[in-house]
């Protein structure tokens, strides 16, 4: 778990527990659209959960951020585990727009489903977000 700096750094930006729990949620709904057959609600979903996203990296950056102004050997190795984070997700994004690009929906419901699920539990683990 990431020992967050002091109050009134940058690392205050951890994301809550409620909306990682709301991230979760997005995603799963997002899937469902896909396997669905629904493309249309389903790429609309993917907008807006792409956006939730989008903030989660966010905080990712305020609590380097923070990390950074902490120093020392600790804030340097949750540095590093909060960068594999952020490199992950990308991934998983390039995943998710490679499997757009060929128009294939399933493939997007299971990379939302067992791919990103799985990282948001691991970044929640890593965050201990209350």
């Amino acid at each position: 778990m990431i020992n967050l700096p002091a109050a009134g750094s940058n690392g205050g930006a951890r994301p809550s527990k409620d909306f990682l729990t709301e991230l979760r949620r997005q995603i799963e709904s997002t899937a469902g659209n896909f396997r669905r057959g629904e493309a249309g609600p389903g790429f609309s979903a993917l907008v807006s959960l792409l956006d939730s996203l989008d903030e989660l990296a966010g905080a990712f950056s305020a609590l380097l951020a923070g990390l950074a102004e902490a120093g020392g050997t600790e804030a340097l190795e949750q540095a590093a585990a909060i960068t594999a984070a952020v490199q992950d997700l990308n991934a998983t994004l390039a995943e998710i727009m490679e499997a757009m690009g060929r128009g294939d929906p399933v493939l997007i419901a299971d990379l939302l489903e067992y791919e990103l699920v799985v990282k948001l539990d691991e970044w929640q683990a890593l965050l201990g977000s209350d």
